[in-house]
């Protein structure tokens, strides 16, 4: 079977120490992986995979099957071990060449912390372990992901050290107001890449000069949807304005339009008015913007929420920083596997691959 995966597990460099090596890394994560599709998460579970389902993994990719299988300690000390830079890394390298990021592509950009990796919670200098990832709006792919503790790097960091190692040429970043400083914006245009950035009170000079722009010039195009949903009724409308050419639109590279997107409605029965405000530097009609506003909040619903709430990563056992970011890396294989063979709904997902080793590796061929 070709397997690129495996080529990529086994590029990666060995931590331990040689005395004592029974079994190969590569492995060691491939079980990881395939395990925890096929239902195993946990040391634990994972030893029981790896004896009924080890000598057919072997058998499957072509390997020398062993007699012995790992125990439960062997797994708990790799992830534990393991830098979650070198999982991630392999991740990145397999969803480039297993989903690549196409032109015109609309991806979000977002964390998410990891609830059972926080420390010291009535202390405002606490640590905890957070995940950045970048993914489809459309297709539901996580087409990249870097781990960080809070306490030793910044969001904003690994957000600018992720983009510089991926091909964006033609592809649409959506990004929340934490993301939208003008130092930072030559990530996206040095990229040829295209930005839509939310713009709150930690740009207050743009704030206001879009607030300007939008009391005092006619938009050049406008959209306005009505949406009756969970119990909600909402109306949005989005107004697109001409920005260039004005003195505070210089510093922002490449800036051309300015939004302005009012919200109204009921939400629970309660009335609710809002304004939000976001830049680009895409010349695109304010249909096109409104789908991407929209389409941006997938990351929450289709990736943030699944992990949670249905591959239980803010419930599970797992504190230490190694384990939990790994763990929620194979989360990402799991996602973006299962979107890959049109399992859009990872509930779904979950039934379909349990126990099923044969159409794990087949999504993630």
């Amino acid at each position: 079977m070709d397997f690129p995966l495996l080529t990529l597990l086994e590029t990666a460099e060995d931590f331990r120490h040689l005395r004592g090596l029974r079994y190969p890394l590569w492995l060691l994560l491939l079980l990881l992986i395939t395990g925890a599709m096929c239902g195993y998460w946990g040391a634990r579970p994972m030893e029981t995979f790896a004896q009924q389902y080890g000598g057919e993994l072997c058998r499957q990719l072509n390997r020398p099957v062993r007699s012995a299988t790992p125990s439960d300690s062997t797994f708990r000390r790799v992830l534990e071990q393991c830098d979650f830079i070198v999982l991630t890394r392999i991740f990145r390298q397999w969803a480039a060449a297993s989903v690549p990021l196409s032109e015109a592509e609309w991806v979000a950009i977002d964390g998410k912390s990891i609830k059972g990796t926080m420390k010291d919670y009535a202390s405002a200098q606490q640590n905890f372990v957070m995940m950045v990832s970048l993914f489809g709006h459309r297709r539901g792919f996580v087409y990249a992901s870097e781990g960080m503790e809070n306490q030793h790097q910044s969001e904003q960091q690994v957000v600018q050290q992720m983009l510089a190692t991926l091909d964006l040429e033609g592809v649409l970043v959506t990004a929340d107001a934490l993301h939208c400083q003008k130092k930072r914006s030559p990530a996206y245009t040095s990229k040829k890449a295209y930005y839509l950035l939310t713009v709150k009170g930690n740009q207050p000079t743009l704030l206001n000069a879009l607030k300007q722009v939008s009391e005092h010039q006619e938009p050049l195009d406008c959209e306005q949807r009505e949406d009756r949903s969970h119990g909600r009724w909402v109306y949005r409308r989005v107004s697109v304005y001409e920005v260039t050419g004005q003195d505070w639109a210089e510093s922002w590279p490449g800036l051309q339009r300015g939004l302005c997107v009012e919200r109204w409605g009921y939400r629970e029965r309660r009335p609710f008015a809002q304004t939000h405000y976001y830049i680009s530097n895409l010349d695109a009609d304010a249909a096109t913007f409104l789908k991407g506003l929209q389409g941006h909040w997938s990351i929450e619903n289709r990736l943030h929420w699944p992990k949670d709430v249905v591959l239980n990563e803010d419930r599970a056992p797992q504190r230490a920083a190694n384990t939990a970011a790994n763990y929620s890396t194979i989360r990402n294989f799991f996602i973006t596997a299962a979107r890959r063979f049109n399992l859009d709904s990872i509930a779904q997902a979950k039934r379909f691959f349990a126990n099923r080793l044969d159409q794990v590796l087949l999504s993630l061929q």
